[in-house]
């Protein structure tokens, strides 16, 4: 295992010793961004009034810009990260607040509250201003440094603002004495809790090279020097001077830039748009006096927005004719049907927790809408004084006025995205009631709400595009004048909303979802959900009669482009208008996903009308956790609305949030062509088989886990998901990687083990009404690791990487994997840990006819993988976890290389991870942004990876290869 804090002279290439000696000879300027000239008085303190629900309280409080916080004076919870800060609400903007809690309106105009997350959770700091000048320096500043936290989140802050934030940040924290300046013993401390592995001796020499002026401190210009010392990257260096022009001073040309874009990052500068990319990088990133690309530049490239590892995360800016018309224009085309797109959808978006006991609350949507749903659920029931209401009926949740979330929604609409939103009523109500909505609708929501169909269609018998649509806000509820009578949805302990007449349609084995299982102990909160659901069921059996409500034509009116109908099935004898839009549940619409004809059915449906999904409520799990399903199960099958539980952070909301993180997050991304364009829909039996190449090279700055103080041994697990109507994956290893060195160990070759969840274990001892989910469809995965360079030890003990021991890993309970393979732990080392662990993936794509007669000719064009595949590996998802080994006590297991584990299984917590969409997956030398468990990003945490996507061959439905490029 390499030292982190290896010095030049200590080993490596002549190439990269030239490289630090060059790049070392002056401490860098300190970068001081202009954002962090706040106000003195906000720095030293301001005092403000605090308020709770308990009392009101004066309090000093104070911005702390270089940790990035919000501080005051308090036995508890006295400081918020500017990173996790959500909204910040002035004025009538944060009413609802101020009325909880029974704070006058006259104190309205100077009252401030801070949304923030902590640790999954929502929370609220309500301020009140003493006086006007005051809330207007807390306001400016606020949106000021959350704008420059959110840039740095987001990559667009350059290197050096975000080195300088860095260290800005660490050396508040090392500075104990709070004197301005680091001692020796303070520097040690630091790298220590950074997990810098490095001996007293080497830290030493480093702190001398540091201190120039002989002082036996660090002032902050000293400590920015030391640090840069500490940060060099072996793995980057050794790839600049693999590239790097010699005859030029050590930098890289603009020849050899284009060569390095073309074979290593899958950019041509064939083409003339993306040569001119090519060169608008290299002068952007290059030095002007050098003429060419320095070491500091190109790494500084490697880690930038302009190198992302998804290629469409982000949008550009056109540039019109007017300043003030200048808009973003997304990555993906916005001008097709709205059935040619997934769109970001919420279920139940009123709960922040539970589906049977928990608040309805209007933040439900607010947080779903900031996060960028383009359709959330509004559950409409009769409320007193003929004011409607939104709950979960016949459960134990609170109540909120229909009122109330319309106003909300009119406000957050369009906040993160432009295009249609569009809002999935379950109507409950009485007619009179009916009428109110639509009247609330139309004042409350104005111009924005479409009442009538587009004069200019786009295309005839299609629905709008979202372009046409942009900042429209659609209403889909069911219009049951058009077909009879369903049952409405209800929890159910064996059937959801539409299920029973659903599954009546179609015909296929049983299902329960990924996810569904769970332990239903008989504990006494486990029997009175029980005894909950089945006193729903029999209430409803017995209150459904021969009722028929009908919808108020007030309300029928605003059905324009979304008319929710009946699910009929889905057939040649069927025909459904283009604005006609059924809703399945996750049991039903897994009934056609596993069954082949009734899957084209769907999909050719799905090509020209839009289907809504939602998850099934017939477990425990679901009703008190609001698991969700794996949505891309579903998208699979072309459904548009797959509707999860944005309240429940689990791995199905982790897939949606990697599709929608597409298409600069507007919340619609474009099916794959084999789901949307008529004449590719058809599959045949074969399969194009695709090779993912990922090397796992290092990790950068790792967090540590809550309330540990030792350095981090992480590892790293990679996880595949794929689609389970792509039917049974590849079990065979692959051979391995070409370009591994003679140092690499060969493991004996063994297919990963499979295994049951705990949940699904528990509800066949329990004797659960719940189906056990179908086993897990595993991928291939080939594994094959270069040994890191040792630390400077004669221990070979130390030298050799460790094997993680099998144990279940905290996303064990989220369902079932496609297969799993963890690298070695590398001990002690969390700030720059080096793996250089190479694998190939393998996965099993269905094969359209083109494919098939493409790949049965033998020559496949390297850039032809979308095209031959369909766009289908949009579907497959690789998730990245950094694992920290919690089991320090093991021994070291000498020599034994990295092995495929069992799926789901690691030996540690999780510390941060990642997920990305297959196809949205760029090549080359990328960095991976990382994660907490709440999905926000590490400002300074990144893997880096190198990955490249192949075609191997075709096969027959029974996984044999029968031709290859």
């Amino acid at each position: 295992m390499e030292a982190a804090v290896k010095s030049p002279s200590e080993g490596g290439s002549e190439s990269s010793h030239k490289i630090a000696s060059a790049d070392c000879a002056d401490p860098p300027p300190p970068v001081i961004s202009s954002a962090f000239d706040i106000p003195a008085v906000l720095q030293t303190g301001e005092s403000m009034l605090k308020v709770t629900h308990k009392k009101v309280m004066q309090r000093l409080f104070k911005i702390d810009p270089d940790r990035g916080q919000i501080v005051w004076a308090s036995k508890k919870g006295n400081r918020i990260n500017l990173e996790s800060i959500r909204e910040v609400r002035i004025g009538a903007s944060g009413a609802s607040f101020r009325t909880a809690l029974s704070i006058s309106v006259a104190h309205e105009p100077r009252w401030i509250s801070i949304i923030y997350q902590q640790v999954g959770a929502y929370k609220a700091l309500h301020l009140i201003a003493v006086s006007d000048g005051s809330l207007e320096r807390w306001r400016e500043t606020l949106e000021r440094l959350r704008g420059l936290r959110q840039q740095l989140l987001d990559g667009i802050v350059g290197m050096e603002q975000r080195n300088d934030l860095w260290l800005r940040q660490h050396w508040k924290g090392a500075d104990s004495s709070e004197d301005e300046k680091l001692s020796f013993k303070e520097v040690v401390r630091l790298c220590a809790r950074l997990g810098m592995q490095a001996s007293r001796t080497e830290l030493l020499e480093r702190f001398r090279q540091a201190d120039r002026k002989g002082r036996d401190f660090l002032d902050f210009d000293d400590f920015q020097y030391f640090v840069m010392l500490l940060k060099r990257r072996q793995e980057v260096e050794e790839l600049f001077s693999e590239w790097a022009d010699l005859t030029l001073g050590a930098c890289i040309s603009l020849e050899r830039f284009r060569a390095f874009m073309q074979q290593e990052q899958g950019v041509s500068s064939a083409n003339g748009s993306r040569a001119a990319v090519v060169s608008s990088l290299f002068a952007k990133y290059s030095s002007r006096r050098h003429g060419g690309l320095l070491y500091d530049g190109f790494s500084a490239f490697l880690q930038s927005e302009d190198n992302a590892a998804i290629r469409d995360a982000s949008s550009k800016t056109d540039e019109p004719a007017t300043e003030g018309s200048r808009q973003a224009v997304m990555p993906q085309p916005m001008d097709q049907p709205l059935t040619h797109y997934f769109i970001s959808s919420s279920h139940n978006t009123y709960l922040v927790g539970g589906q049977w006991r928990g608040d309805s609350t209007v933040e439900g949507y607010i947080r779903a809408l900031s996060n960028g749903a383009r359709s959330v659920e509004l559950d409409c029931w009769d409320g007193p004084n003929g004011q409607p209401q939104i709950t979960h009926g016949h459960t134990l949740t609170s109540k909120v006025p229909f009122k109330d979330v319309i106003a909300a929604i009119a406000r957050y609409a369009f906040i993160k995205s432009q295009y249609p939103l569009i809002l999935s009523l379950e109507v409950h109500n009485d007619l009179p009631q009916q009428t109110t909505m639509a009247k609330l609708l139309r004042e409350l929501l104005g111009e924005a709400l479409l009442c009538e169909k587009l004069p200019k269609a786009s295309r005839a018998n299609e629905l709008p595009t979202p372009e046409e649509l942009r900042g429209k806000i659609l209403v889909k509820a069911k219009n049951i004048d058009l077909a009879p009578e369903e049952p409405t949805e209800e929890i159910s302990a064996d059937s959801d909303s539409e299920a029973a007449s659903d599954l009546a349609l179609i015909t296929s084995s049983s299902y329960s979802s990924a996810t569904e299982t769970g332990s239903e102990s008989d504990n006494g909160f486990f029997a009175s959900a029980r005894g909950l659901v089945r006193s729903v069921r029999n209430r409803r059996r017995g209150d459904s009669g021969n009722n028929k409500t009908t919808v108020a034509p007030e309300l029928a009116a605003l059905l324009v482009y979304t008319v929710g109908v009946k699910h009929r099935g889905i057939n040649k004898k069927e025909v459904y208008a283009p604005e006609h839009m059924i809703s399945l549940s996750e049991k039903t619409a897994f009934k056609y996903a596993r069954d082949r004809v009734l899957r084209e059915n769907l999909i050719k449906h799905n090509r020209t009308h839009l289907t809504r999904t939602y998850p099934s409520m017939g477990s425990i799990a679901r009703l008190h956790a609001s698991a969700n399903y794996f949505p891309h199960h579903l998208w699979a099958i072309g459904c548009q609305l797959v509707a999860l539980n944005w309240q429940t952070l689990d791995i199905g909301y982790t897939l949606n949030q990697a599709m929608f993180t597409r298409n600069a997050g507007c919340g619609y991304v474009l099916k794959p062509s084999g789901l949307r364009t008529k004449d590719l829909l058809k599959n045949t039996d074969a399969k194009v088989r695709c090779v993912l190449d990922v090397t796992v090279i290092s990790a950068q700055q790792l967090p540590r886990l809550r309330d540990v103080i030792e350095a981090v041994d992480p590892f790293v697990v990679l996880s595949l998901l794929a689609p389970e109507s792509w039917g049974k994956q590849p079990q065979d290893l692959l051979s391995s990687a070409s370009d591994v060195k003679s140092s690499v160990h060969n493991p004996t070759s063994r297919p990963a083990q499979r295994t049951s969840s705990p949940e699904q274990r528990g509800a066949k001892a329990a004797g659960s009404e719940v189906e056990a989910s179908p086993p897990p469809a595993y991928l291939s995965l080939q594994s094959e690791a270069r040994r890191s360079v040792p630390p400077p030890s004669s221990s070979p003990e130390k030298q050799a990487p460790s094997r993680p021991p099998l144990r279940p890993s905290a996303s064990s309970n989220m369902g079932p994997r496609s297969a799993t393979f963890a690298t070695h732990i590398v001990k002690g080392n969390g700030f720059n840990p080096i793996w250089n662990c190479p694998l190939q993936i393998a996965i099993d794509v269905p094969a359209g006819e083109a494919a098939v007669e493409a790949l049965s000719k033998g020559v496949v064009p390297p850039d032809q993988v979308d095209t031959l595949t369909r766009g289908l590996l949009d579907l497959a998802f690789l998730r990245f976890e950094v694992c920290e080994d919690v089991n320090r006590s093991q021994a070291s297991l000498g020599s034994s290389p990295p092995q495929l584990t069992p799926p789901v299984l690691s030996s540690g917590a999780v510390l941060a991870s990642y997920t990305a969409s297959i196809g949205g997956l760029e090549r080359g030398y990328r960095h991976v942004p990382l994660y907490d468990a709440q999905l926000q990003r590490y400002p300074f945490s990144t893997l880096f990876i190198k990955s490249k996507l192949r075609v191997a061959g075709l096969t027959d439905a029974s996984g044999k290869l029968l031709s290859s490029p």
